[in-house]
């Protein structure tokens, strides 16, 4: 299996253009216990994000459509600036 593109516990952000809010998603508000998040500019970087979190962290080889509207119904817009990856 390849290396992750980030380590376990890191948050990813984008760069904000403007007043454009971030969207974000906590893995915890699916997952009972889990701290991994992602923000981005967009919904689907966010969700983008979180599938190669699935794949690359967690082993899943498919990723069902269900999986990705539980994860886009949980992604909420953020009014923070976007802050340096952090760890958990």
């Amino acid at each position: 299996m390849s290396e992750p593109l980030f380590p376990r516990g890191v948050v990813l952000n984008a760069h904000v253009k403007g007043d454009e809010m971030m969207k974000r998603f906590d893995s915890g508000s699916l997952i009972p216990g889990a701290t991994w998040r992602a923000e981005a500019e967009t919904e689907a970087e966010v969700v983008r994000r979180a599938v190669e979190n699935l794949r690359m962290l967690h082993g899943e080889t498919e990723v069902r459509p269900d999986m990705i509207e539980r994860i886009k119904a949980r992604i909420v817009d953020t009014g923070d600036a976007p802050k340096k990856a952090t760890k958990h």
